[in-house]
């Protein structure tokens, strides 16, 4: 399954249940969603479930793309973070959700409507892949899901960035 710009569908038991299929083989997952796009951090999480912390919860791997920052840019594009959303402790989970609070991450209001656009994704993805050629670390083009599951998803210790 690959989702552009999703929003949160589960809790924690969802996750778990997710979690389990990945691990045996039956799904994969790719969210791909643009930095500062509302929508992918929506339903806002700010009840807490005692056994996962966060009412809603994202899943399988998430392809962050950044956009260009128009003060930075002529010294430093941002990459594409790939990450894995593995199970966490209900107090992570929670404090996570609230860095996650889409008012934090609203973009200016001039903005919104582009943030969420399979267009800016494509736009993105297409310069991120072109940033990690340049930098001789492609894992976007160059792998299948599958490897990057291997890589990112079932590695021992997995690290949140």
């Amino acid at each position: 399954v690959i989702s552009f710009g999703s929003p949160m569908v589960g809790g924690c038991k969802f996750a778990d249940s997710f979690r389990y299929q990945e691990k045996i083989g039956k799904l994969r997952h790719a969210r791909i969603h643009n930095n500062r796009d509302v929508v992918a951090h929506l339903p806002m999480k700010i009840m807490y479930d005692i056994e996962g912390g966060s009412t809603y919860q994202h899943v399988g791997i998430g392809i962050n793309l950044r956009g260009k920052n128009p003060l930075l840019s002529c010294i430093y594009e941002s990459r594409p973070t790939i990450t894995y959303a593995c199970s966490e402790s209900p107090i992570k989970a929670y404090l996570r959700a609230i860095w996650d609070n889409p008012f934090f991450k609203m973009p200016f209001f001039h903005n919104i409507k582009y943030n969420h656009t399979l267009h800016e994704h494509q736009q993105r993805l297409t310069r991120g892949i072109e940033l990690l050629k340049r930098d001789g670390k492609d894992s976007l083009s160059s792998k299948t899901l599958d490897e990057i599951y291997r890589d990112i998803a079932f590695r021992p210790t997995v690290a949140l960035t």
